[in-house]
């Protein structure tokens, strides 16, 4: 009898733990399915579950009857074994949330992005009970319709908030034309009345980049100089008001950073007339897209552009490397570090997603300038991981500040609010490196240069191409690509969507591109 009980409880203790261990695997093989169905270049693999620890199970099995015991019988052992937990204690309190009704729940929308780091000081919307209110007492200017009235414009004057947009007339809801910065030396050339806020706003004029840009700003944030303490500018030298973008307008031409910030309207710059009938296709196909588009195209020279919804945040994906890149390029020719020394893949680097270092053992190391080629040419995430472990982000954001590509700054891997406008002038950084004949010139032009997964180029044949693109999936669903089509007339372009990869809706961005190539090339 002893025998037969020490027999079925081996049998039973068995079966158990077979149990036990099938259950664990369908786990693991679960959760190795999420993992993998998440893919792309912007997801992180979770370290394995590891296998549970093996433990004996003593089960005590009483003397078999002719009749089957109930489990009520069973010993305390076995019924703490065996026996389900309470029912109330499986189950999880409702949660508060689950209750709401869904009429209560806001309409999706997209959440504005900050137009510039710093955040621009807000600007006024309530209507005045008689006048503007009174200057900050260290604006020597205390009352604008004052100076009109004494005919003291033009004058001088400095910004004094840290960021302020600057708008095409006078109030918050004409467009944004650019921003400017806390200390900025600025012309003021009049003092000009909001009719829907009575507020006034400065119309102002101001060195950048070698250009000068024009515009109006609320007067509170600019520092007018007393009269006799500056040279007041001349008249003649005032510039023409920037032009309130249409739907369609022909602009002139162009630098890299005066391609506007606008919604979904199609703009046109320098020598693209509005009457062309791919102008009219272009616009018709990218108004008819069922998920967020933006594109932005630049010729080099600056005779042409075109930009569309510059104003809409995307997940960077993948396209976020060539900056990267482009300023560890800089750092070797400066001398900060050395393309030839090696860096260690380490168990921390691991990253899913593409690539083929994740498939080499810990411990393998690799020069810098390996990991910038696997970085671009085939798009390795763990290549990136290693590089911004080693150099962080400090370097690259203060040359992407410096550019104004704002929405291009890291705080981790990725970027969550990227704009298409943005990668034009960081590409067209990047044109000008891959020229320059700098050291890493070469290794960096290789790197991007006629490579896969060219999403935004795959249609136009006998054009060489330099390149990032970029794809996610999921809530963070990404199809970009950016870069340069070398040509006679070489052109840099973005293209960014929301779909999820080149699977889907193709078709538009194949057609975009060829009648954007069509228009450029001409």
């Amino acid at each position: 009898m002893y025998a037969i009980i020490r027999t079925t409880g081996a049998i039973f203790n068995t079966e158990m733990y077979r149990g036990y261990r099938v259950k664990k695997k369908v786990k693991l093989i679960l959760l190795m399915g999420a993992l993998a169905a998440l893919g792309g270049c912007g997801t992180k693999e979770k370290a394995a579950v590891p296998t549970p620890t093996e433990l004996p199970i003593t089960i005590i099995v009483p003397e078999p009857t002719s009749t089957p015991l109930p489990e009520p019988t069973l010993t305390p052992t076995v019924t703490a074994t065996v026996t389900p937990e309470p029912t109330a204690a499986k189950t999880p309190a409702p949660e508060p949330t689950l209750t709401l009704e869904p009429t209560t729940a806001p309409t999706a929308t997209s959440v504005p992005e900050p137009t510039v780091t710093p955040t621009p000081v807000p600007e006024p919307t309530a209507m005045p009970t008689s006048k503007p209110t009174p200057a900050p007492t260290s604006n020597p200017l205390i009352d604008p319709v004052e100076e009109v009235v004494a005919g003291t414009f033009p004058r001088t004057g400095t910004i004094n908030v840290e960021a302020l947009n600057v708008r095409s007339d006078a109030g918050k809801y004409f467009s944004r034309v650019s921003q400017v910065y806390q200390h900025t030396q600025v012309n003021i050339w009049e003092a000009k009345q909001d009719p829907a806020t009575g507020y006034y706003w400065y119309y102002i004029s101001y060195p950048d980049r070698g250009r000068i840009r024009s515009g109006y700003v609320f007067y509170e944030y600019v520092s007018v100089d007393a009269l006799g303490t500056t040279e007041l500018p001349e008249e003649s030298l005032r510039p023409e008001p920037p032009k309130e973008p249409s739907a369609i307008e022909f602009i002139g031409p162009v630098q890299t950073t005066d391609l506007a910030s606008h919604d979904k309207t199609l703009q046109l710059y320098g020598d693209i007339t509005p009457e062309d009938s791919r102008v009219a296709e272009l616009e018709t196909l990218l108004a008819g897209y069922d998920k967020k588009i933006s594109i932005a195209v630049w010729r080099k020279d600056g005779t042409k552009a075109v930009s569309y919804n510059t104003n809409q945040g995307y997940f960077s994906a993948c396209t976020i490397k060539i900056g990267y890149m482009l300023n560890i390029c800089r750092m070797i020719d400066a001398g900060l570090a050395d393309g030839n020394t090696l860096l260690t893949y380490e168990e921390k680097h691991y990253h899913t997603g593409s690539g083929q270092i994740r498939y080499q053992p810990f411990g393998t190391q690799y020069t810098i300038s390996e990991l910038i080629n696997y970085c671009l040419s085939i798009s390795d995430n763990v290549a990136y991981e290693i590089l911004t472990d080693y150099f962080g982000y400090d370097e690259y954001n203060a040359m992407v500040s410096e550019l104004g590509c704002n929405s291009l700054k890291l705080s981790d891997l990725w970027g969550y609010s990227v704009k298409v406008k943005d990668y034009i002038i960081i590409w067209n950084e990047v044109y000008d490196y891959l020229v320059s004949g700098a050291e890493m010139a070469s290794v960096l032009k290789t790197a991007c240069t006629n490579t896969p997964f060219n999403y935004g180029t795959e249609t136009l044949t006998g054009i060489d191409y330099s390149h990032k693109s970029g794809d996610c999936f999921g809530y963070l669903a990404s199809y970009h690509d950016a870069g340069i089509l070398w040509d006679n007339d070489p052109y840099l372009f973005a293209v960014f969507t929301a779909s999820e990869g080149k699977s889907k809706d193709v078709a538009t961005v194949d057609r975009a591109m060829e009648l954007i190539n069509s228009l450029m090339q001409e």
